[in-house]
């Protein structure tokens, strides 16, 4: 496979043979899901510490110094705060788009001009314009031209 067949598999436009396609399409979901464990981690440090928290308190026994009524306050509150801070970071986790995946896989490769990106991009207007068309498809042709190096980067 040539090296503009392989970025335009990857840009997820036709051009590449199955193989190609499936390479390029398993570069962007790594790519995706690099995003996802670098946004998982901010989400759930709250429920975390809270749960450090409440393990260094138990290791140190001072739930057993408090009275009953004050030993169940800070159990449920606790309980309450972790639910609430793994709430919020379901909330706030979205799984990232294909956009986001590419931009990942260009930035990791060092790939300038964004070519995978443009390779994806449609030509506003339509295409009625002899012109533009022609000068969109020598776009398309430089970007599938550049060589490609897309590796997926370790978050």
């Amino acid at each position: 496979m040539s090296d503009s067949e392989g970025l335009r598999s990857k840009a997820g436009t036709s051009g590449a043979g199955k193989s190609g396609a499936a390479g390029g399409a398993v570069r962007l979901r790594l790519a995706g899901l690099a995003i996802v464990w670098e946004n998982l981690w901010p989400a759930l440090w709250p429920a975390f510490a809270l749960a450090g928290l409440f393990v260094v308190l138990a290791l140190c026994d001072l739930f057993r110094l408090l009275p009953g009524w004050l030993h169940a306050i800070l159990l449920a509150g606790f309980a309450g705060g972790i639910v609430v801070a793994l709430g919020r970071a379901a909330w706030r986790l979205r799984p990232p788009g294909i956009a986001a995946s590419r931009r990942r896989l260009e930035r990791a490769s060092g790939l300038a001009h964004r070519p995978l990106t443009a390779l994806a991009d449609r030509l506003a207007g339509g295409g009625s314009d002899p012109a533009a068309a022609a000068l969109w498809q020598a776009h398309l042709a430089r970007m599938a031209a550049i060589p490609s190096p897309c590796a997926p980067s370790s978050p």
